[in-house]
C-alpha cells in the first residue's frame, strides 16, 4: 500500500492556541502518563448536563452491568442510531467535553444516539469490551432492524468503532452504514518512528503512557490483533 503523508495547513485557531498553552503550563502530558500508571482516571462517567434533559429524551439500560445511554430529540423520529464511543486511551471515561460534542451533534443530525460506558481498562482488556459490544450491537440491530446505524468514535473509540466494524464483518453480521472516527488511535504498538519526532509538540498525550495504556488494554492479544490496532486489519467492504 503506498505510503501517504498528510500535512493538515489550515491555520491553528486562537482557541486552539490557548489550550495548547493551557495544558502545557499544567504539564498535562506528564500528568496523563502518571494517571495512566498508577490507574488514577476517573472510572465513572461524568453527568449528563442538565440542559440535554430538557429538550430531549434520555434513556438509560443496561447491557452487562454497564449503562448505556439512548438520546434523541423529543417528539421526533430518528432517522439514523449512532453508537458513539468516548475517547480516553482506555483507561478513562466519558467526561463532560463528550456530552458537550454530544449536544452539539443532537442539534445538527436528526438521529438517535447510543452511547455505552464501555469496560475500560486495566480492570478489563479487549476481549472483555468485545464481548459487551456484540451484545450491544446485537441489541441494537435487533431494535432497529430498518435504520441506518453509524459507527462513530475519537481517539481510543475510534479504535474501537473501526476494530468492531472489521469483526462484525468477518462474522458477516450486518455491517454500520457509516464509519466516522475523529482523531482515531489505530495502532496501540505506537511502533511509527515519526511519533517522538513530534511528541515534544504534543502538550497533551504522553508516549509512554500511551505505551503503557495499549499493552495493558490488549492483555493477551498481540498488539498489532487487529481488534487491538485496527491499523493492521483489513478494510475490504466496509
Amino acid at each position: 500500500m503506498k505510503h501517504i503523508v498528510y500535512y493538515h495547513k489550515t491555520p491553528q485557531s486562537f482557541q486552539s492556541k490557548l489550550i495548547q498553552k493551557a495544558m502545557a503550563i499544567f504539564g498535562m502530558s506528564k500528568k496523563m502518563e502518571k494517571k495512566i500508571v498508577q490507574n488514577s482516571y476517573r472510572k465513572t462517567a461524568a453527568k449528563i448536563p442538565k440542559s440535554i434533559f430538557k429538550k430531549y429524551d434520555v434513556k438509560v439500560f443496561e447491557q452487562d452491568g454497564r449503562k448505556v445511554w439512548e438520546i434523541e430529540e423529543k417528539g421526533s423520529e430518528a432517522e439514523s442510531i449512532i453508537l458513539y464511543l468516548h475517547g480516553g486511551a482506555y483507561y478513562a471515561n466519558i467526561i463532560g467535553q463528550h456530552w458537550l460534542f454530544i449536544k452539539n451533534l443532537l442539534v445538527t443530525v436528526k438521529a438517535k444516539i447510543i452511547v455505552p460506558d464501555y469496560p475500560l481498562a486495566p480492570e478489563s482488556g479487549c476481549l472483555e469490551l468485545y464481548q459487551f459490544m456484540d451484545a450491544l450491537y446485537e441489541r441494537l440491530i435487533t431494535h432497529y432492524p430498518n435504520k441506518r446505524i453509524i459507527l462513530m468514535g475519537d481517539s481510543a473509540g475510534g479504535g474501537i468503532a473501526l476494530s468492531f466494524a472489521q469483526k462484525i464483518r468477518n462474522e458477516n453480521k450486518k455491517q454500520a452504514t457509516d464509519i466516522l472516527l475523529f482523531s482515531p488511535w489505530l495502532d496501540v504498538s505506537m511502533r511509527n518512528p515519526e511519533i517522538l519526532k513530534h511528541e515534544k509538540n504534543d502538550k497533551i498525550l504522553s508516549f509512554t503512557g500511551l505505551k503503557y495504556a495499549g499493552k495493558k488494554y490488549a492483555k493477551t492479544l498481540d498488539l498489532k490483533d487487529y481488534r487491538v490496532s485496527p491499523i493492521y486489519g483489513n478494510f475490504k467492504d466496509l
